[in-house]
């Protein structure tokens, strides 16, 4: 893993592919792991994740642990590796991060893959995933958030303890339409 250094915190990240960069992000008390578990290498995509502060081996600053300065480490991010707009995406607080990125620095963001969870008030392409059977992330959430965005398209998946092949497929899937 490749590491930088932003606000004092050292941070992780990995990038494999080459093409338009894709930041995909995980979610709490994930790691680039998870990513690695959903995502299919795709011809043309830069893959660009990381460990976000408090998770693997990136550090984290408690008073600095919001939504607000962990959007502001993605953007440090694409500084970093001389990335001028990319596409975000993210699983659960990956996906709230991607968002509040999206909102706060729209000028940096192609489009916004959200996965069990999320809204916008910012017109760009949004796709929204969601599953039955999970506790964390209600089903009805994304529903409703997806009628909330215009344009918005939503995708029902399975959920991944009943079928985790079929969970990951349509990830991707979806990824793969967006690009």
């Amino acid at each position: 893993m490749d590491q930088f250094e932003y606000n004092g915190v050292i941070l992780e990240y990995e990038v494999s592919g080459t093409g338009i960069p894709f930041v995909f992000l995980h979610g709490m008390g994930g790691s680039v792991e998870q990513i690695r578990s959903v995502y299919e290498p795709v011809r043309g995509i830069r893959l660009i994740s990381m460990n976000q502060q408090g998770h693997g081996n990136s550090g984290v600053n408690w008073d600095r642990f919001d939504f607000d300065h962990l959007g502001d480490d993605v953007i440090a991010l694409l500084d970093h590796m001389g990335v001028e707009k990319a596409v975000l995406g993210g699983i659960s607080m990956g996906a709230a991060v991607s968002l509040n990125t999206a909102v706060r620095y729209p000028e940096r963001v192609q489009q916004l893959l959200l996965i069990r969870n999320a809204w916008t008030d910012h017109p760009m392409p949004v796709t929204i995933i969601a599953c039955r059977n999970d506790l964390c992330h209600p089903y009805e959430y994304g529903s409703y958030l997806a009628g909330q965005i215009a344009d918005a398209s939503f995708i029902e998946i399975p959920d991944k303890d009943t079928d985790g092949m079929e969970h990951k497929r349509m990830i991707n899937e979806a990824i793969l339409r967006m690009f």
